[in-house]
């Protein structure tokens, strides 16, 4: 999960390579490669952050905090009010 401020967010997502979504303003989707993607979907100012990989992931998180400060706040626990856990 991530704590971010949605203001100027999607300037500095566009910028990395993460175009908005048409489906969901709030869903921005960077594919890398075949089979390689990294999906981030921000709500006012949280954002869930996915992918294919560990690495692709690590290189998103080094990426946008050189754009816009971000704070990591560690997996994922609730959803939607929904554990996310099994």
């Amino acid at each position: 999960m991530y704590k971010c401020s949605s203001h100027g967010c999607r300037k500095a997502l566009e910028e990395l390579g993460f175009p908005r979504t048409e489906v969901d303003h709030g869903v921005f989707l960077q594919g890398v490669g075949e089979g390689k993607v990294v999906i981030l979907a921000v709500h006012v100012d949280n954002g869930l952050v996915t992918g294919s990989s560990q690495v692709l992931l690590d290189g998103f998180k080094t990426e946008i905090n050189t754009k816009y400060k971000m704070t990591d706040l560690g997996p994922c626990k609730w959803l939607l009010g929904t554990s996310a856990y099994p």
